[in-house]
């Protein structure tokens, strides 16, 4: 048993549809004279941005929002959720969601970074004891192997959920 289990949101908890800016003279749209293309949290995941691109402050724009009719949960993270007494959700999205996260979810205390550097998620992390993640980064994963944290790997694919658990002895 774990004395804290924290949850990240967006394809950890629930698929959303708010989508991230990446600024590249290669986009087919046009933000203030500015090439873009939009791409989902799911892709954003596993990412490799070429030379010529960038994500900045403005790329998360859209998340200042969760559209909750829209959002699906992943029911086999969702029924964790549940299942657990401690919780907390640690999300890139920024505080001002909360109120949303907590018409979907309850009373849970939630942490919004307003920043999607795995490095700032693993900071918070580290500031609890005997913990276990539920996240779908790959690089956060990686980070917490390293640091030898309990996390939970969620992997959607079409039709299913996979839960890769690496727990440390």
């Amino acid at each position: 048993m774990h004395d804290i289990y924290i949850f990240d949101f967006d394809y950890t908890l629930f698929k959303t549809y708010e989508e991230i800016i990446l600024w590249t003279d290669r986009g087919e749209n046009l933000i203030n004279g500015k090439r873009c293309r939009f791409i989902g949290s799911d892709e954003f995941n596993s990412l490799i941005i070429a030379e010529d691109e960038y994500i900045d402050d403005e790329s998360f724009v859209n998340f200042k929002d969760i559209d909750t009719k829209k959002v699906k949960p992943i029911k086999p993270c969702i029924e964790r959720f549940h299942l657990c007494s401690n919780k907390i959700i640690l999300s890139a999205r920024p505080q001002c969601v909360e109120p949303k996260i907590k018409e979907l979810l309850g009373d849970v205390e939630y942490i919004g970074l307003e920043s999607s550097d795995p490095n700032a998620k693993l900071e918070v992390i580290k500031g609890y004891q005997n913990v276990c993640v539920y996240e779908d980064s790959n690089r956060l994963i990686n980070m917490l192997r390293s640091q030898k944290i309990d996390c939970v790997k969620v992997e959607l694919e079409v039709g299913c959920t996979n839960l890769r658990y690496y727990y440390n002895e």
